[in-house]
């Protein structure tokens, strides 16, 4: 015990370096971004009719643009009458 040599883990890690008992990379090699996306480009999806940018047009949306298009008609009428005076 007392001629141990300090440096022995040393001289086995570097005999199993130069032996290749560590081969290192592996042959195949492969990446994450190859991984995760595809190499062809995805078809587009059916146009919707119901569908506007991506958002479904609901009941609540059909009747903010009823309404939208109601202000703007009263608005114009409102115009109307001031120009011709009241009745």
């Amino acid at each position: 015990s007392v001629f141990i040599d300090k440096h022995s883990s040393y001289h086995m890690l570097g005999h199993c370096i130069r032996t290749n008992i560590f081969p290192g990379a592996p042959v195949a090699w492969s990446s994450l971004v190859k991984d995760s996306y595809v190499n062809h480009p995805l078809q587009s999806l059916p146009t919707d009719p119901e569908g506007w940018y991506g958002r479904r047009t609901d009941d609540l949306m059909r009747w903010t643009e009823r309404n939208i298009i109601n202000q703007k008609l009263q608005k114009a009428l409102r115009e109307m009458e001031q120009k011709i005076g009241p009745k």
